[in-house]
Formats: structure tokens, C-alpha cells, sequence
């Protein structure tokens, strides 16, 4: 919004026209990660992104969901063009070695979450699903790569029930992460049920299609459909970890070659429709729109 709003001002100053590109809903993202909680607040910033809204000749937004939400709030649809994110395509495809010890991870069937593990996150479940998995089939494991407010909590909550299924990295940099993901068996995306998060796109997916792994997509809405889309995982009901436990034991029971074919859908999609090349075209073009419609 703070970005917005100075293009806004720049704008009205300049007389020229502004693209925004949308890739948090405010106030809706505050009040979701329970940052901000004063509804006084929390009008004022809605208000003022309307008026942002206004003052933009053209509106950019990662998702459908994110442009309906935006109809809703008086934005004419024609003035909004969905724009997919895409990933750090080197950082996946063509990582830098990783120094961390990776060996625990071999022979094993590893579901790998790799990004911030807050409150959003919601990874309680998943340390749960962990604990119904570990009686079921002792060759899979979870692993957790990063870091957040919610990391100890978990480490204790794994501790605290003896899972040997559960393995924590620290962070790593985005150039090295590839590595990790690369010797994934699934990777799991996960966020907690919340009315906003439907409509959102975690932009861990774009990266972990674009590793070409199955994709265990806890999140509904959009993200799901687009996982469901590129036929590259299943889906499993947020916060709810009997489903994603069972997700998990769906996607390690599949035969290898259809856990293969799983990955490479996700890959293809992902080059044909997310990846920076796409992204970039679109771009340009709501650009030449933008600059055709202020010429006349």
C-alpha cells in the first residue's frame, strides 16, 4: 500500500499514468495475520487503498480471486489483468550447492516444506499429520527448511511426542534452496483456513512446480486450482491433518513412474504459463495498453 500510495502522489503530480501491481489485499492481509486488530485502523487503510485504486490507470493482480475481490470493491473489471507470479527460475533449476548435510535425506520418501513458519503457516497440523503418518509407513519423513516465530513451538510440539519422522534446517539462501527441493519426494504447501488465503497464491507454488516435484497443496481457492490444473499433486484440506496425512500416503503409494509424471506436469505448466518469459509478455503488454489509452 505505502508503494501505491507514493505512485499515486507521483502520478497526480507528474500527470502521468500509473500501473499497480496488487500482490497483498490490505486491509484484509493485516487482519488475517492478526498484525493489526483496531477496525478503526483497519477502515482508514481500506479506504485509502480504494482511493489508490482509483488513481491507477491500470490494476495488476496475482490471482482471480484477487480480482474479483477488487470488483467487488468498485474497481472496473476491465482497468484489472491477472498476472501469475513467477519464481527465481536459477535459483531452483540451477542452485548453488547447499553446505548442509543432506544424507539423512536418502532412501527416504521426504515431504518437504521450505519457506517462513509463522502463524499463517499454520504447521501445527503438519507436525500432527507427521505423528498419524509415522505408524503407517516409517520410510517418510518431514522436513522443514527455514525459519519464523513458530519454529521452536514446533521443534517442542515434535519433541514432545518423540517423532523421528520430523527434521528441522535452517534457513538457507534462495540460491541454495534448489538443492533441498531437488531431493524432495513431495512438497507441501501450507496455510491455515482462513477466509483470505482462497484467494491468494503462496509464491512458494510457482517455485515448487517449477522444481518439478508433486505438490501437496494445503491452501484452497485458487492455489488449488491451479495445482489441480497443471495435474501436478492433490490437495489437502488446511489445518485438517488426517487429510493431509492421507495425502501424503496417496502421493508415496503412487508408483514411481506416476509420482514422475506428477513433477514433469507441474514443470510444463509452470513454463507455460507462470514462468518469467509469460510473466514479462504480459507485462509489456499491459503496458503498450496503458500508454496507447493515455495517448488519445
Amino acid at each position: 500500500m505505502t508503494v501505491g500510495l507514493s505512485a499515486a502522489l507521483i502520478s497526480f503530480f507528474r500527470r502521468s499514468p500509473f500501473v499497480y501491481d496488487v500482490q497483498d489485499l490490505w486491509p484484509d492481509t493485516l487482519r488475517s495475520t492478526g498484525m493489526v486488530q483496531n477496525q478503526l485502523v483497519l477502515r482508514s487503510v481500506g479506504l485509502l487503498c480504494r482511493w489508490i485504486y482509483r488513481r491507477a490507470r491500470h490494476i495488476v493482480v496475482l490471482s482471480p480471486g484477487f480480482r474479483d475481490a477488487l470488483i467487488q470493491r468498485g474497481v472496473d473489471e476491465k482497468a484489472i489483468t491477472v498476472i501469475h507470479n513467477w519464481c527465481d527460475e536459477a535459483a531452483v533449476q540451477a542452485p548453488d550447492k547447499c553446505p548442509l548435510d543432506l544424507a539423512f535425506m536418502d532412501g527416504r520418501f521426504n515431504v518437504v516444506f521450505a519457506g517462513n513458519m509463522g502463524k499463517a503457516q499454520a504447521l501445527g497440523a503438519v507436525i500432527e499429520a507427521a505423528r498419524l503418518v509415522a505408524s503407517l509407513d516409517s520410510q517418510i519423513q518431514f522436513v522443514f527448511v527455514g525459519g519464523g516465530l513458530e519454529v521452536d513451538d514446533l521443534k517442542k510440539m515434535s519433541a514432545s511426542t518423540n517423532l523421528t519422522n520430523v527434521r528441522f534446517l535452517p534457513p538457507v539462501p534462495m540460491k541454495q534452496v534448489g538443492q533441498i527441493l531437488s531431493r524432495a519426494s513431495a512438497l507441501l504447501v501450507h496455510l491455515k483456513d482462513d477466509p483470505l488465503f482462497p484467494i491468494t497464491i503462496p509464491s512458494k507454488t510457482q517455485a515448487y512446480l517449477a522444481a518439478g516435484k508433486p505438490i501437496l497443496m494445503g491452501v484452497r481457492g485458487n492455489a488449488a486450482d491451479l495445482v489441480q490444473a497443471a495435474g501436478a499433486g492433490v490437495f489437502v484440506e488446511p489445518e485438517n491433518s488426517a487429510s493431509i496425512a492421507n495425502g501424503v500416503l496417496q502421493i508415496a503409494r503412487l508408483p514411481l513412474d506416476a509420482q514422475t509424471r506428477m513433477g514433469e506436469n507441474g514443470y510444463n505448466f509452470y513454463s507455460r504459463e507462470l514462468s518469467l518469459d509469460t510473466g514479462v509478455r504480459k507485462f509489456l503488454k499491459v503496458f503498450s495498453q496503458t500508454q496507447s489509452a493515455d495517448s488519445r
